[in-house]
């Protein structure tokens, strides 16, 4: 059950103190799902879905963790194994990462804060070129940063990198997106 204390995004997805139901009707109902050629798609914020089962020690689980937090976690788990400890004794790679406020030639990125990390470096990329199209550093414990001097209309991939006292690294998961 996602509640206001446990949902990361309570104010953009509706979460409520009592968790939503769906009548079994609706997965058949043509009138409310029409019949075609493609099927008829759901779309939920994976941070309005809040896991509430028993913790899960290894990748630092708990109950009210959010869908999207976990989704990262088991990604980086099979890709990146070195950066998927999560029990707070040394850094992992940056998690929950938003870009938002995408305009024609900037845009906002934000993450949650490592423990143990002294700086996170961000880099930004032409997804089509791979030229680095912006590189930056923040010290901790800022998490978060104003990406400026795009392209209009580009696609761009973006990884945060967290930095700890011994110059350890590493990487969150690579996301895209594209200027207007």
């Amino acid at each position: 059950m996602c509640t206001q204390s446990s949902c990361l995004n309570a104010g953009k997805c509706g979460c409520t103190d009592t968790s939503i139901s769906v009548p079994a009707v609706y997965s058949n109902n043509t009138t409310i799902c029409p019949v075609s050629t493609t099927n008829c798609s759901e779309v939920f914020s994976s941070n309005c879905i809040c896991y509430d089962g028993p913790d899960i020690v290894e990748m630092g689980v708990s109950s009210g963790t959010s869908m999207a937090e976990l989704m990262q976690k088991l990604i980086l788990t099979h890709t990146n194994a070195g950066c998927a400890n999560f029990d707070g004794t040394v850094i992992h790679a940056p998690l929950n990462i938003t870009l938002s406020n995408v305009a024609a030639t900037t845009f906002d990125v934000v993450w949650s804060a490592v423990p143990n990390a002294v700086t996170y470096n961000i880099t930004v990329t032409d997804s089509n070129t791979l030229v680095v199209a912006h590189t930056s550093s923040v010290t901790a414990p800022v998490v978060s940063e104003t990406v400026v001097g795009l392209t209009t209309a580009t696609i761009y991939d973006v990884v945060i990198q967290v930095v700890d006292a011994v110059a350890a690294t590493c990487d969150s998961l690579q996301y895209r997106m594209t200027t207007i």
